[in-house]
């Protein structure tokens, strides 16, 4: 369960590591607090304090979603690009969570099965591969090398 704070008796965000974004730090940046919370509650309740069954209760317990906001009306901001890049950010951040779900599920089924076993190491080295490029590898980006035999 969420801790509130003294002041407005809301949720706030603890167990983020000091210097490090918690996700609903990220979308707030990218679009409003309304729209932020309106997309928590269709992708990721976990998010939420509570578990809010209709667009009515979220309202009611967000005194910033604005009264008249009706379902078709919230459906319209997943069109914005605000709101899209805002979603995709927390989608991308579940992914990588149901990643390590899947990581530990292949883990428990290679104990007793070798095809498993097989799975899990393949899962395994592409879920663990660094796919960042190497310095030099970002330095030569974009450069032209001229061939020597003219």
């Amino acid at each position: 369960m969420a801790t509130t704070t003294k002041k407005t008796g809301k949720p706030k965000e603890v167990g983020t590591p000091k210097g490090e974004k918690s996700i609903l730090t990220q979308l707030k940046e990218v679009t409003s607090e309304t729209k932020m919370r309106y997309i928590c509650w269709l992708y990721a309740k976990e998010l939420l304090p509570q578990d809010f069954k209709t667009l009515e209760d979220l309202k009611a317990y967000y005194p910033m979603i604005p009264k008249g906001v009706t379902e078709k009306t919230a459906q319209r901001w997943l069109l914005e690009d605000s709101v899209q890049k805002a979603t995709k950010m927390l989608l991308k951040a579940k992914h990588g969570q149901k990643m390590i779900e899947l990581y530990n599920i292949y883990y428990e089924k290679a104990k007793d099965d070798t095809n498993a076993f097989k799975a899990f190491t393949d899962f395994s080295q592409e879920f663990f591969a660094d796919s960042k490029e190497t310095e030099l590898q970002s330095i030569l980006k974009g450069v032209k090398l001229e061939d020597g035999d003219n």
